[in-house]
């Protein structure tokens, strides 16, 4: 009920079941009730449990004892269990309780939660956690949980994704960042479309990888049994839906589903438009970024002192060129370059969609190239 003393009427009921006429004589909690709680049920020496994301439990919580002057709240110690579960950012809001609590088959998940009822499986799940840390990986339709251990070596672009992650791995070093702008090539958009996901993403820096006849490096082997260092413990549902590619050696995509060649036709398409633009950009690449030199695409990079690992989207014997689909400046890859340049040249590509919001319509893909300089912070 605490919330709800904040509205006139209660727009929440299909999820926790409580309607307005069930705060009718209802009254705020006091002082002398908040004290009686706190003592029969020893909370000044307990942990108080909560599953949120950031510590949205706790501050609503603290904050209703705030406006309605009672004291004690410091004298509590509370516990965000959801800190022992590393997730993608880019997740979509799945990695839930219910879907938790499924996953290791707590029963009476209800679409209706009450506050009891959450308390309930907030105590089950974290009994079934045992005290350990977990890593959600992205599948097909599916996210798949690993329970975590010293042992596995961490990828770094994980660490600026799956918050928390850098803190458990431990030793990770502050990395010093610097980047310059080299150059920027701006593509015509006319007669391109914006897909759902990340298909533009994917599609670009495969039409890149092709023009410029990159040397595939294979690290399934090791990334399999880096993999496997992990418990399995099981899979939850996918916040979005996957549409399986193959990717071919001109460029273009072969959806390996029937109910996806319409949109292979389409990606087809701007695969052909985007070749004839994008010249200018890849010749850059070759020449002035890379020196005519062989590339290497998907380069494994491990660093044993630190436990992690990093794989190149483009690199040579002396330098290296990480892509990225979005226009996120560089710097928010810096422990990602660091570990991928290990002291080479390094470059940092990123771009810029302009979309007409109203038709998906591209207008433009403005191409931004760094030069990028990172080292080890030994002061901190």
């Amino acid at each position: 009920f605490l919330p709800l003393e904040l509205a006139r009427k209660v727009k929440t009921t299909r999820y926790n079941g409580i309607k307005t006429e069930d705060l009718i004589g209802k009254t705020p909690l006091t002082q002398e009730e908040f004290d009686q709680i706190v003592e029969d049920f020893d909370l000044k020496n307990r942990t108080i449990l909560f599953y949120a994301g950031r510590k949205f439990d706790e501050l609503f919580f603290r904050n209703y004892l705030k406006r309605h002057f009672i004291s004690g709240a410091e004298e509590l110690q509370f516990y965000n269990y959801k800190r022992q579960i590393f997730s993608s950012s880019f997740s979509g809001g799945n990695v839930t309780k219910d879907n938790l609590c499924r996953m290791f088959h707590i029963d009476h998940v209800h679409e209706v939660h009450s506050g009891k009822n959450d308390c309930v499986l907030e105590w089950e799940l974290f009994q079934k956690l045992d005290g350990y840390y977990y890593f959600i990986t992205t599948g097909e339709n599916f996210d798949s949980v690993f329970r975590l251990n010293q042992d596995y070596i961490v990828p770094v672009s994980f660490l600026s994704t799956h918050r928390g992650l850098r803190e458990w791995a431990g030793n990770i070093p502050v990395v010093d960042f610097s980047a310059k702008i080299k150059k920027v090539f701006t593509v015509d958009g006319s007669g391109l479309s914006k897909f759902g996901t990340n298909f533009n993403g994917m599609i670009v820096e495969h039409i890149i990888n092709s023009m410029l006849h990159v040397q595939k490096e294979n690290n399934t082997p090791f990334l399999y049994a880096n993999k496997c260092k992990l418990s399995y413990i099981g899979k939850i549902p996918s916040s979005f839906e996957s549409v399986p590619m193959d990717f071919n050696e001109d460029g273009t995509v072969t959806a390996a589903n029937r109910k996806d060649k319409e949109l292979e036709v389409k990606l087809n398409n701007a695969v052909g438009i985007l070749r004839e633009r994008l010249d200018p950009l890849i010749k850059y690449i070759r020449d002035d970024i890379f020196g005519g030199k062989t590339i290497k695409s998907q380069e494994l990079v491990v660093d044993r002192d630190y436990n992690v690992l990093a794989l190149c989207d483009l690199s040579s014997d002396d330098t290296v060129l990480e892509i990225k689909s979005n226009p996120i400046k560089p710097e928010y890859y810096k422990d990602q370059l660091f570990f991928e340049s290990r002291g080479r040249k390094c470059y940092h590509m990123n771009m810029l969609w302009s979309v007409n919001n109203n038709t998906g319509d591209v207008r433009k893909i403005e191409f931004s190239i760094y030069e990028v300089h990172t080292k080890i912070n030994r002061e901190v």
